[in-house]
């Protein structure tokens, strides 16, 4: 604690000027600079469509217990990737460079939890979320967002690996990216799912490891609503993530309307 002097009626006084603190890195803070450091490696490309959703926002509001936009989303990408095998494949460079295809899609749920008084994010794997029906993927997404963390597989593998000292840390990430694709899209997906709609913002810088991510936002009353896909620049190009967005909005509006319409028996 340093000290400043002043003088007062001629007389010289000292007080105590505040000083910093030093804060220890948490696991959370740990693993999300292990995520940022091998994001920013990677050749990031970002594009934004408006999707126009006017079905499935009628077939929602026409069923008592609709499921949640991070499920319809989920699950329509998955349908998209299956027909679209570059969204399954990622970019390896050891030992040599190449492309990996995955053979089913893995989505990656980015979900929000308080882990030891912090808040903390964490990656929630599914495997071919396109073949599980949407209420079964609804209570996943659930799953993740309301068991207990110790509970959840891929939770605890990030925890068990934050807490190993930095070398080692780094070395597992490198070779879960960067080495084995298998590792890479078991690990940690194909794409990725996010929203930040519950907090009003939108996302402008993008730093993603993976090949895909989703942002979306909720519709307007007109059923139109903002979408944003980050990609990786070295697996495909801007026309191959236009197409995709298109058909994902042919998705959300035949089989989203279609499998909703039919679960509510009508």
């Amino acid at each position: 604690m340093r000290s400043i002097r002043f003088t007062v009626h001629g007389q010289a006084l000292r007080m105590k000027k505040p000083s910093g603190r030093t804060i220890p890195l948490s696991l959370p803070r740990r693993w999300i600079g292990d995520l940022v450091a091998f994001s920013q490696k990677v050749p990031t490309v970002a594009v934004e469509r408006t999707l126009r959703v006017k079905a499935l926002t009628d077939a929602r509001g026409s069923v008592s217990n609709p499921p949640g936009w991070c499920a319809i989303f989920t699950k329509s990408f998955g349908i998209v990737s299956a027909r679209f095998p570059e969204l399954r494949r990622s970019y390896l460079n050891f030992p040599f460079a190449r492309l990996y295809e995955h053979p089913q899609s893995v989505a990656a749920l980015v979900v929000g939890r308080d882990f030891q008084g912090e808040d903390a994010v964490f990656l929630g794997l599914m495997q071919a979320p396109e073949t599980l029906s949407l209420p079964e993927i609804q209570r996943r997404v659930r799953q993740l967002k309301e068991s207990p963390i110790k509970e959840m597989g891929s939770y605890r593998r990030l925890i068990r690996t934050t807490k190993f000292p930095w070398p080692i840390r780094r070395m597992l990430w490198w070779y879960g990216l960067c080495v084995s694709g298998k590792q890479k899209s078991t690990n940690f997906g194909t794409y990725s799912v996010n929203s930040v709609r519950t907090m009003g913002i939108r996302m402008i810088q993008f730093l993603v490891p993976i090949t895909s991510t989703l942002y979306y936002s909720s519709p307007g009353a007109d059923g139109e609503l903002n979408i944003q896909m980050a990609f990786d620049h070295r697996v495909f190009d801007a026309l191959t993530a236009g197409r995709a967005l298109a058909e994902l909005e042919k998705v959300l509006n035949n089989e989203m309307v279609a499998e909703i319409t039919k679960s509510s028996g009508r």
